[in-house]
């Protein structure tokens, strides 16, 4: 969906399943903003290389585990297969094999241009929201002058309104 008018400083916040948040402030305007859905894979396998610090986690539909020449006296080689094909083998070493647990899906945001140029992309967990304001407050919110950073603040319009309406009631009432 399209966002903004040319000549507006587009800004993307989003927010992901897991309470992560950040911003996006787009150079150029009107924007596009996508969200869609990566499939989780079958597996992930997280194991320590002995020769690698830190632990790896791939992604594959199987593994075997096995001697292999190329390992050191001790270790075992992991290979991962995903469609039948190899996508990684390392070496390990004995109980270092971690865990085998599904990857669950994962969900983008991407913002493009209006050449259909990609601007950015993140992924995180499921869901994603996101508001997009043109100016600098989104839309139902009104700009109010603040003396913190940067300056202003953004404050529901209907809410505002309903305030300005009671001050007003309460005022007539006192002439």
């Amino acid at each position: 969906m399209s966002y903004c008018n040319q000549g507006d400083k587009p800004k993307v916040n989003y927010s992901f399943g897991d309470g992560s948040r950040g911003e996006f402030l787009a150079n150029t305007s009107p924007i596009d903003v996508l969200t869609s859905t990566e499939p989780g894979v079958e597996a992930g396998y997280t194991y320590e290389d002995p020769n690698l610090p830190g632990k790896r986690t791939v992604a594959g539909n199987s593994y075997t585990t096995e001697f292999l020449e190329i390992c050191q006296k001790g270790q075992t080689a992991i290979r991962i297969f995903k469609n039948g094909f190899e996508v990684l083998y390392s070496c390990y070493l004995p109980g270092s094999l971690l865990t085998v647990a599904a990857i669950p899906e994962k969900c983008v945001l991407k913002v493009n241009n209006s050449a259909n140029v990609n601007l950015f992309t993140i992924k995180g967990k499921c869901p994603v929201n996101f508001t997009v304001a043109c100016i600098d407050c989104p839309e139902g919110y009104c700009k109010c002058a603040s003396t913190n950073y940067p300056g202003y603040c953004c404050l529901p319009c209907s809410q505002v309104a309903s305030e300005i309406a009671s001050i007003t009631a309460i005022a007539r009432g006192k002439k």
